[in-house]
């Protein structure tokens, strides 16, 4: 029986040894040159850190820790695998660059020094990547290996569409993923402590339609999802990409002719100041009553007229808004348009269908109509500086079951019609 016992305690101090002598650390660009001069009184080796570029299919295996002190590269025909449990710790101001795939599951992904890395480029050939419930920090210096601009982020998505998903962002010297033309599917990651002024998911580009959703952020940065001004040129979805995750406006929006964008129920879009949101296609807008839409100032202290507003263009008549909330905007549109108009919402020589829809806090009108004759229903109008609704040019708007409120200083009123216009009944 002792002797059994002696054999068991004997096993499982080997099987410990085992374990502890399995983790090893590893220096991935480490190679070393052997003496080759017999004297055996001078030791001549030495080590170089070289970069290091993988070809075929390679494995980081579980437990070790892997230190990169030189760019890795994945050729365009390689695969590189990083098992659960695997530490990978990267040099300051170096970087992982992916030109095949990556599939990391599990794996953490830190400094090795006191600053920040670059962070992980997925090229336009890495499209089945995949990162699955990794941790990342302290990353985002910027990229700029084969890019014409830098590119600051713990993660690019250069015209590729992985799947980055369950996975952990926290201090990035900048942004956290920065997505350029893509549609990766990215869900179920959070996001704490990006850089100062910028964003957890930044979209360099309006062709930018991930499959995102079940995100969380906190902490420094802008907390929500950076755009970029400029057209879409792109049909695309804007999906919900978490609990309090808007989109913010950095410059102009406009939906081109022939192109939609669909808004999912549940997002909030916030402007910069001044900014304008123009529709010369389709804007589909169709929340809920538990799931409204928002369009409002990304000001920290929101006042009438911090942004322009939505103007639906003559083209843009398949438009529609439900259970759409609009506020602090009504600054003057003037994209394309011969005389200033001052709107939250302006409608132009169309007559698309608003239900549900709130606009409030106008620097001017609530709603203007010019040419138009669209079915208003459910809807309120409240607190507008000017108008709640002003109509001209022959407009027939259809009114059932919505409120004017508040609106209205010297010369305005709730409701407003010139000589030509009038309400259907």
């Amino acid at each position: 029986m002792k002797v059994t016992k002696l054999v068991m305690i004997v096993c499982a101090l080997i099987c410990l040894w085992s374990a502890v002598a399995g983790a090893a650390v590893i220096r991935v660009n480490e190679v070393f040159h052997p003496d080759t001069d017999p004297n055996p009184l001078v030791d001549n080796s030495w080590y170089e850190y070289p970069p290091l570029t993988i070809s075929g299919s390679s494995t980081w295996t579980t437990g070790n820790t892997y230190i990169i002190e030189n760019t890795v590269t994945v050729a365009d025909t390689a695969t590189l695998n990083i098992q659960s449990g695997v530490t990978v710790q990267v040099n300051d101001a170096l970087g992982i660059y992916v030109n095949g795939t990556l599939n990391a599951t599990g794996a953490t992904f830190t400094h090795n020094q006191a600053g920040y890395w670059r962070g992980i480029y997925l090229a336009p050939t890495a499209g089945a990547s995949v990162l699955n419930g990794i941790t990342i920090s302290y990353a985002g210096w910027y990229h700029d290996i084969g890019l014409i601009n830098y590119n600051y982020a713990a993660v690019f998505v250069d015209s590729c569409s992985p799947q980055i998903i369950n996975s952990s962002f926290s201090n990035s010297e900048s942004n956290g993923i920065q997505l350029k033309s893509s549609n990766a599917t990215v869900t179920g990651n959070s996001f704490t402590n990006m850089g100062a002024n910028l964003y957890p998911i930044l979209y360099s580009t309006l062709d930018t339609f991930p499959t995102i959703s079940d995100n969380t952020t906190s902490g420094s940065g802008y907390n929500g999802i950076g755009l970029p001004g400029g057209s879409f040129t792109t049909s695309g979805n804007w999906n919900l990409p978490g609990s309090n995750f808007p989109y913010l406006m950095n410059g102009h929006l406009t939906v081109a002719a022939g192109v939609t964008l669909t808004v999912s129920p549940g997002n909030t879009v916030k402007s910069a100041d001044y900014n304008g949101f123009y529709v010369d296609g389709t804007l589909t807008a169709i929340g809920t009553a538990q799931l409204t839409i928002t369009f409002t100032t990304r000001n920290t202290t929101p006042a009438a007229g911090n942004w322009r507003g939505i103007y639906l263009s003559p083209t843009a008549g398949a438009s529609a808004l439900s259970y759409v909330n609009i506020s602090y905007s009504g600054w003057a549109h003037d994209v394309g348009l011969i005389n200033y108009h001052y709107a939250s919402l302006f409608i132009d020589s169309i007559s698309p269908q608003l239900s549900h829809v709130s606009i409030t806090h106008s620097e001017g009108h609530g709603l203007e109509l010019n040419a138009a004759s669209p079915a208003i229903g459910n809807s309120q109008f409240a607190n507008n500086g000017w108008s709640g609704l002003w109509s001209t040019g022959n407009s027939r708007p259809s009114i059932t079951d919505s409120s004017f409120t508040s609106n209205g200083s010297a010369g305005y009123y709730a409701v407003s019609l010139d000589a030509t216009s009038v309400p259907n009944p």
